[in-house]
């Protein structure tokens, strides 16, 4: 995209479609220019897909009075194949206001055998603001929806998500009906990590942290930064641990 770009759309799909022969990849690269979604279940997916953003240009996708719908990094709906996408925003001009989720690393409930790796760096020009008091939203790293069967009984359901949202250095506030750090549905793996920096305000009235079989990391960027307010009493803990160099 350069200064004279305009794009106006309901839905961006960046290297999103696995096989098994190998799937596609893509590469959103911003010189300048503006991308607008309009009308309903507005979102932008990456799959295997990168966002790269130019010195001195900047990106932002929705705004507070028309947010996008959902924001996928790293999102496998094929039922096949790895989604893998990086997305560092280290010294970049970014900003997403989102609606409904965000998810970091997700597999959608197609198939068996789907695998996503996502990773979201915020820089410290990053800005992400997920959800709304009067209409929360849903932030998800690590996320295997699957629960499919191959139909044999020597081959489990091999599916894996991997999410990674670092907001150390960045700006992330967030009014959710739920956060959900490594969950599955019951079959395959996740694997989340949510690191909080001074920068991070989250609302939510549920947390699931390693829930189904998965293993995940919550780890806040300095213990004095972790902060979550719960606005429901339900908070569910499994197979989690919290690491840091000094005690909470």
């Amino acid at each position: 995209m350069g200064a004279g770009t305009a794009i106006t759309t309901p839905a961006a799909n960046i290297g999103m479609g696995g096989t098994t022969e190998g799937g596609a990849t893509g590469t959103l690269e911003v010189r300048g220019g503006s991308m607008s979604f309009a009308g309903t279940d507005t979102s932008l997916n990456f799959g295997s897909g990168s966002l790269s953003i130019a010195d001195g240009a900047s990106f932002t996708v929705g705004a507070l009075a028309n947010r996008l719908d959902q924001l996928r990094v790293g999102y496998n709906n094929s039922g096949v194949d790895l989604a893998d996408a990086v997305i560092n925003l280290t010294g970049d001009q970014f900003a997403a206001y989102v609606g409904d989720e965000l998810s970091v690393g997700r597999v959608a409930n197609v198939g068996w055998q789907s695998r996503a790796n996502g990773s979201l760096v915020l820089g410290a020009a990053s800005t992400v603001d997920v959800g709304t008091l009067a209409s929360p939203a849903t932030l998800n790293i690590g996320w295997n929806e699957s629960t499919g069967s191959s139909g044999y009984s020597s081959y489990a359901n091999t599916s894996s998500a991997i999410g990674v949202l670092d907001a150390a250095h960045g700006t992330l506030t967030a009014q959710l009906s739920a956060l959900n750090v490594g969950l599955t549905a019951g079959r395959g793996t996740a694997n989340g990590t949510l690191i909080m920096g001074a920068g991070t305000a989250i609302t939510t009235a549920a947390v699931s942290v390693g829930v189904g079989n998965t293993t995940e990391e919550v780890r806040p960027a300095t213990w004095t930064s972790w902060e979550v307010h719960y606005t429901q009493r339900r908070c569910r803990w499994a197979k989690a641990r919290w690491t840091s160099t000094t005690a909470p």
